[in-house]
């Protein structure tokens, strides 16, 4: 299956994730804000403060979140990089463009990068570690690694499909007119844009 994650998506994600672990299943504890003397509040602090004014400011809520997103946008990041990679490569050897994918899934397998239906469990498994070791915002994790997988992995899949989701819904409501007619390339333009807004993809 073909599975991308765009950037639109990722506050929305962000906030599926948190709802997930912390409020639904409390697989999370997280971080008591160190008191901050007034005038020291950092940039970041400040920032993260104003875009989440709903987080209880005694909890490092704004921190977690931006972990999460940071996860998710690394994905991204690298998920264009092998692109780009693969076809470069692909043009170097004067392939078939047709080779780009296979190419793509070669330096995938190289960084250990998750693609396609690999992709939730790569995105899964940054988050654990990120939770268990290279974020002050989490205090505690509750809940065994098998458990996060199996609650996020759904969300994430569901997620990374809208696109192909999207394709088949905009064939079926231009499948009434003729395929590769002006009438049907204009529709299939405004549908596509349309129902992009709504799914929230790039």
């Amino acid at each position: 299956m073909s599975m991308r994650l765009y950037s639109k998506q990722i506050n929305s994600l962000t906030n599926d994730i948190i709802r997930i672990l912390i409020e639904e299943n409390e697989c999370l504890e997280i971080a008591i804000r160190e008191p901050v003397e007034e005038g020291e509040e950092s940039k970041h602090s400040r920032l993260m403060r104003e875009r989440y004014p709903e987080d209880d400011p005694t909890l490092m809520m704004s921190e977690f979140r931006q972990t999460i997103s940071d996860v998710l946008r690394t994905y991204i990041k690298i998920d264009q990089e092998l692109t780009q990679l693969a076809r470069l490569d692909v043009e170097r050897r004067k392939d078939d463009p047709s080779m780009i994918y296979s190419e793509k899934r070669r330096l995938a397998k190289q960084r250990n990068f998750g693609m396609n239906d690999d992709a939730p469990n790569w995105i899964v498994s940054q988050l654990i570690e990120q939770f268990l070791f290279h974020t002050s915002s989490v205090a505690d994790v509750f809940a065994e690694d098998s458990e996060i997988y199996k609650l996020l992995i759904p969300l994430i899949r569901e997620r990374m499909s809208t696109q192909q989701n999207l394709q088949q819904e905009v064939m079926q409501r231009v499948k009434n007119l003729e395929k590769g007619s002006q009438t049907w390339e204009d529709l299939f333009f405004q549908i596509n844009q349309r129902l992009k807004e709504m799914y929230q993809v790039d």
